[in-house]
């Protein structure tokens, strides 16, 4: 009994810290018709990881990064390489991220923008997992503010 409590409270301390931190890109001052890169910069907990993009496994919760469809228009979304990494739960390795890295996401502001300040919003969706335990998927809002000149 003693040890089946233990194993819960260790659970419970190991979901109560954040595994994944986000920092917005930096505000930028665009034109209208003008290309734009944001990067976003991606911070995972030590003895954590998340699946990749593309999970080499279809049951594998893969890290999604969405946006809203307007004022901008996305063209791209690009994520690092893959670190490859052998698990006890699979025979073959999985495809996963941790440490620091950046998803970088291009837009194209439209001539029809309006002129000033604004914003677009987008989601972060992840499963952070250690050696022994994948927890249950997260979603964290994300936010690119632009200044159209």
């Amino acid at each position: 009994m003693l040890l089946l409590l233990s194993s819960l409270a260790a659970s419970a301390c190991a979901q109560s810290t954040t595994i994944l931190t986000v920092t917005p890109p930096t505000r930028a001052a665009v034109k209208r018709g003008e290309t734009i890169t944001s990067k976003l910069a991606v911070k995972i907990a030590p003895g954590f990881h998340v699946n990749s993009n593309a999970p080499l496994d279809e049951y594998l919760i893969p890290l999604r990064l969405t946006w809203q469809a307007a004022p901008l228009e996305l063209k791209s979304t690009d994520f690092p390489a893959a670190k490859q990494e052998k698990s006890d739960f699979s025979p073959k390795p999985i495809a996963v991220f941790d440490g620091a890295f950046e998803i970088t996401s291009k837009f194209t502001v439209p001539p029809a923008t309006p002129v000033g300040a604004g914003f677009v919003t987008g989601k972060l969706r992840y499963q952070g997992c250690n050696a022994t335990t994948c927890f249950p998927p997260k979603t964290i809002d994300v936010r690119l503010s632009y200044d159209v000149q």
